[in-house]
């Protein structure tokens, strides 16, 4: 019994504890935007762009709501050079791409 309520406080902050409605809602954003982040890498689009800040920045308040709900530290706390990141399912051109968005961004 103890056990259980041992594991059960570890991933009470857990994503997996969202709702199955908000869970589903949260799956489907983060799919547009996987999709919206191929298209915009695939045509070639400027990082530093008008169409590439609509993209960030709608991204970037999505993912701050969404780690608001988990626990943080045990997402700091896992070292994601010892095993794969199924968080991050992008080709080095997508992760480019995020990577000079987000500092240009930062920039305004």
């Amino acid at each position: 019994m103890q056990e259980r309520k041992i594991y059960y406080s570890k991933i009470k902050d857990s994503i997996h504890n969202f709702r199955s409605e908000e869970r589903v809602n949260l799956d489907k954003e983060y799919f547009s935007f996987f999709m919206n982040l191929k298209r915009l890498v695939a045509n070639e689009t400027n990082p530093e762009s008008d169409e590439a800040l609509k993209f960030i920045k709608p991204l970037v308040a999505l993912t701050n709501q969404t780690l608001s709900k988990i626990d943080t530290a045990e997402i700091k706390s896992t070292n994601l050079n010892d095993e794969p990141n199924l968080l991050n399912p992008f080709t080095e051109e997508e992760k480019n791409f995020l990577k000079n968005a987000f500092a240009y961004l930062s920039t305004k």
